[in-house]
């Protein structure tokens, strides 16, 4: 198996640049029986609470309600969220039976997996399948509650050990462990020595489908297994075997790491022996999110082999698919073996064991006394972010150095652990012990570290003060309407407004700040604030259009305003043309497209020429976040205009033809708030008809601007007999988007109406509100979604504001005359807003801590989430970078370098953050000088050679220390030599240290006979001499 190794960034423990912190106890729980209880594994539960398990031979007491059956037992635990006793149960024979593997199952329930030696009796249906006490695999499947449903005993003539239980996908299980059986009982294969792998697939009633023997001539010990997501199974474990039976590989040390891959019926696709000179103990594995796998255990090997690092404690190595390592690191726990390692929601990995209590270049947090639990999280590169030593004055552990699961992440995001403890009160524990008992803790959820930046409307907390888009609002806070007419709803209760200046039959727009504050508004013609007119009659719109004027913040330049205006399709001022302005608030200046400013008149560019406008516009914000769509339609055609605004202005339109052709100009239109459903009501002035009278609704893209899939509400479906002058009006989405609102005159009946369509329930309708009204005056007209999630509802003459609440339900309230509106009048409109104000721009990026390295060669990564695939990266500065357009890749560092990723979505929605470099040695390797004969390919003996060093590009390094090896051996008198003489045959290896930032190189120089000719005299012997 080729091995693969980063040995630039991996070659030592990196010193990390983070400021993280380890997340504290949320809450602890002490479980007490009177004797030995020893805790073997937990997890989280579908239900927000915890199930756990381990043995015990303790009696009823304290904590335990049963007395142990044998000398141990089996002894579940169910908690609630909070930590409390549900249930729990003690399930044994008369032997020796330990629990190492509880995990919950799809339906509920629970399989609980370990080892027995006991025959039947009293929990127990079958007895040891050996003889002379043999030890079996012994699994139980567990009911909600702890009952159990069925059980099967599985082993052969001698014993085996059960470490490991999941469930497959198929509903069934797998079982890994190790056995020194031959043939016999469930085992279909002898064993290659005392102790081999051995993996069982159980279906979902726990029978046997398939098993498998794998080992070699010496012990192997499997004590993890995991099921891949091609449905094969990964094991880890650790052998002391060479090659032989199944292993291809040789040992490397006293015992390695031995990992295998599996098919899906058992069958080996590939293995990896991994380790160094010594012991190395692989414990635990799991399959990451990338298809590779993380790997944790403990060495004490030295560098050598596969190893890099000279420390001993933790190995933790990152594997690809195939088995290669990417990348690996030593940590030095003070001793203690470690047992659980995952990969977690961030992407990042967290290590669980135990470690004594010290402070070391790994272990920050010295600890409580004795062996405390410790838990470690890396980031993508093995680097560690933060640690946290938990426990009391004496020791908590997880005693016999076999199997366990002793953490899992938790929903909330913060982690369950548990093990055994001996401690009383004291350090984190807030309970005594009794003599080994078990002992859960709850972590907080992880606290990111935030790193603030202006605040934008992307539904983020970009400044990191806990509030998401503060300051922003999705709608106006202070509205202009009819003649003078206004609401203030920055009030506890919105009140009508005096002192506005506009008089508008129809039309009308507001623009704002962020925080929902006017800053000017407009009929379509001049435009107004606080109480000054800042232009009088300079625009093309109409106070007679139904919508003439609609508000867009110019995309890029913030200063700047897009006015769209609609004029009446009779008015002489703009004679039924759409154009546009673009306006400064601040300087009271136009401009025209290429941003220059324009005097006087304003510069009204045409998008819709003369009496072809239908009176209807709106607007809808870009996927991206940052651009428009304007959407309007030409009357009397099929033609529908989706026109982009972007930072270069109102770009060329793309048109649709959707039949039939629109009629004149009644009737509003408007989108849903995430821009993905539009309405367009029609109305023919003074004439029914049922072809044209009606409302039309459509999908929309947000993101490419296509709208598409037309359908309609025709006007039988509110008025069965209709009636002449009959019509749609006003329309607005609830803010769901589920329910569409309309206003509709009933003529010939005199009834003034609202109705509820229900868009998800094939459009049924509901009749909101029924009035009579009198012909030329108060009749229900525009609708507009307001800032308190009302809909309100503009009455032609009246002097109240009406309003529909609750909208996003099928009995929606409606309150005639709502709000005063301080003796000035309605008409038929109220401002349109362009939807949208805050986009769901929810796209981020997390590149990797900034970190040192010891080399020239880095790797950067980063992790996404949110926005909408696919994404483009692209890493800056490029110089040095191998591909600066994916998400993983390597660097070329000098000093200390910033690159930044930015991540670009389908959408357009941008995100970026940056990793910080430094290179702490560039180390250039080992360069031998006369170079080697290339015909000889070697010295001969005696020949002077000079094996030098380069540092730094040759300037060296005052703070490192460095000397060389010969085979592994210190080399006397070596110590801070840059070069050496080296006159045997062997591998010469320099090895450097900066603090924290450690590395090597290696040479091979060889030494060899070379026979010399001094001069050849032709003597007719063919002799020399």
């Amino acid at each position: 198996m080729k091995k693969i190794f980063l040995l630039s960034l991996f070659t030592a423990s990196i010193l990390i640049k983070t400021n993280a912190q380890a997340p504290g106890i949320e809450w602890e729980n002490t479980f007490n029986a009177s004797e030995t209880d020893r805790l073997k594994s937990i997890c989280q539960t579908s239900d927000g609470g915890y199930i756990m398990g381990g043995y015990s031979n303790s009696s009823s007491g304290f904590d335990k309600t049963e007395n142990s059956n044998g000398y141990y037992d089996y002894w579940i635990i169910k908690l609630d969220a909070s930590g409390t006793t549900e249930w729990e149960n003690t399930i044994g024979g008369a032997g020796y039976d330990y629990l190492f593997s509880i995990i919950q199952t799809s339906d509920g329930g629970y399989l609980a997996g370990g080892r027995s030696d006991s025959d039947i009796c009293p929990d127990k249906n079958e007895n040891s399948i050996g003889t002379g006490g043999s030890v079996d695999y012994w699994v139980l499947k567990l009911d909600a509650l702890g009952n159990i449903i069925w059980q099967n005993t599985i082993g052969g003539d001698q014993s085996e050990e059960l470490f490991c239980v999941t469930q497959t996908f198929d509903g069934g299980y797998i079982l890994g462990g190790m056995s020194g059986s031959n043939a016999s009982g469930d085992k279909s294969e002898n064993c290659f020595s005392s102790w081999d792998y051995w993996v069982v697939k159980l279906d979902a009633v726990g029978s046997i489908e398939w098993e498998n023997t794998i080992g070699s001539y010496g012990q192997d010990q499997l004590y993890s297994v995991d099921q891949t997501s091609d449905g094969g199974y990964i094991l880890a474990g650790w052998s002391w075997s060479g090659i032989g039976g199944d292993k291809t590989e040789a040992s490397l040390g006293a015992t390695d790491y031995w990992v295998v891959k599996l098919d899906a019926f058992g069958s080996i696709v590939w293995q990896n022996t991994i380790g160094g000179n010594s012991y190395d103990y692989l414990r635990s594995i799991n399959q990451t999110t990338d298809g590779g796998y993380i790997l944790a255990g403990n060495s004490i090997s030295g560098i050598s082999g596969d190893k890099t690092e000279a420390q001993t404690g933790y190995w933790i190595l990152k594997l690809d698919v195939s088995g290669n390592i990417v990348w690996q690191n030593s940590i030095d726990n003070c001793g203690g073996y470690v047992y659980s390692v995952s990969q977690i929601s961030d992407g990042a990995y967290v290590v669980a064991g135990f470690a004594g209590s010290c402070i070391t270049v790994d272990k920050s947090d010295i600890g409580e006394g004795g062996s405390d639990l410790w838990i470690v999280k890396l980031d993508g590169f093995g680097n560690i972010i933060w640690d946290n030593a938990l426990g009391g004055s004496l020791t908590e552990y997880v005693w016999d150095s076999q199997g366990a699961q002793i953490f899992s992440e938790t929903s909330d995001g913060g982690f369950i652990l548990g093990c055994s403890s001996e401690s009383n009160a004291s350090g984190d524990k807030s309970e005594f012990s009794i003599e080994q008992d078990y002992w859960v803790v709850k972590l907080l959820p992880q606290e990111f570290p935030c790193e603030p930046i202006t605040e934008i409307c992307n539904q983020l907390d970009d400044d990191c003060d806990g509030l998401i888009d503060e300051g922003f609002s999705s709608t106006p806070t202070k509205w202009y309407f009819g003649t003078n007419a206004g609401v203030d709803f920055n009030t506890p209760t919105p009140s009508g407004i005096t002192g506005g200046l506009i008089s508008t039959d129809e039309g009308c727009a507001v623009a704002t700040d962020f925080l929902g504050n006017e800053i000017f508004y407009t009929d379509g013609k001049s435009i107004y604030h606080n109480g000054v007119v800042l232009q009088l009659n300079k625009m093309k719109g109409s106070y007679t259009s139904t919508q003439s004027s609609i508000i867009v913040p110019y995309p890029g330049n913030p200063a700047l305003y897009i006015i769209v205006n609609s004029s009446d399709t009779y008015n002489a001022q703009g004679n039924g043309r759409i154009t546009y302005c673009i306006y400064d608030p601040v300087l009271n200046q136009f401009y025209n497209t290429a941003l220059n400013p324009v005097s006087f008149p304003a510069n009204n560019i045409t998008l819709l020429a003369n009496s072809t406008s239908a009176e209807k516009i709106a607007v809808v914000k870009h996927a991206n976040c940052e651009d428009y769509w304007l959407v309007t339609v030409k009357r009397q055609t099929k033609k529908w205009y989706v026109y982009p605004i972007t930072s270069a202005g109102i770009g060329l339109p793309v048109i649709y033809n959707f039949a039939p052709a629109i009629p004149l100009s009644a009737g509003e239109m408007a989108f849903n708030n995430d821009g993905t459903k539009l309405a367009a009501a029609f109305g023919v002035p003074s004439t029914y008809s049922a072809t044209l009278d009606k409302i039309m609704l459509f999908d929309f893209d947000p993101s490419t601007g296509v709208l598409s899939s037309p359908s309609t509400i025709p006007i039988s479906a509110v008025q069965p007999t209709p009636n002449a002058a009959s019509a749609f009006y006003g329309v607005e989405f609830s803010p769901s988007g589920q329910y569409l609102y309309s206003t509709f005159i009933a003529a010939g009946s005199n009834r003034a109406q609202i109705w509820q369509f229900d868009l998800l329930n094939s459009n049924a309708s509901t009749l909101i509100e029924d009035a009579v009204y009198t012909p030329g005056t108060h009749f229900y007209q525009a609708l507009e979604k307001g800032p308190d999630g009302k809909i309100y509802v503009a009455e032609f003459g009246n002097t109240y504001l009406s309003s529909i609440a609750n909208p996003d339900i099928a009995t929606p309230t409606f309150t005639l005359n709502d709000i005063y509106l301080a003796g000035n009048t309605l008409k038929a409109g109220l401002p349109q807003q362009a939807y949208s104000t805050c986009c769901a721009c929810d796209l981020e990026v997390y590149a990797w801590p900034d970190y040192f390295v010891c080399d020239a060669i880095a790797t950067i990564s980063a992790a996404v989430s949110g926005g909408t695939e696919p994404y483009t990266y692209s890493w800056s500065p490029s110089a040095g970078v191998t591909d600066p357009n994916t998400l993983t890749t390597t660097v070329n560092v000098s000093g200390t370098t910033t690159y930044t990723i930015t991540v670009t979505d389908a959408n357009g929605c941008v995100a970026t953050d940056d990793i910080t470099i430094t290179q702490f040695i560039n180390f250039g390797g080992i360069t031998a000088s006369p170079a080697v004969d290339p015909i000889l390919g070697y010295y001969c003996f005696g020949d002077i050679v000079t094996l030098t060093a380069e540092i730094n590009g040759g300037a060296g390094c005052a703070t490192c220390s460095y000397y060389w090896q010969l085979d592994g051996a210190y080399i006397v008198g070596s110590d801070m030599l840059l070069t050496l003489s080296p006159t045997v045959t062997g591998t010469y290896t320099f090895v450097i240290q900066d603090g924290e930032c450690y590395n090597y190189k290696e040479i091979e120089i060889l030494f060899g006979d070379c026979c010399e000719v001094n001069s050849i005299v032709q003597n007719g012997d063919f002799q020399s001499g």
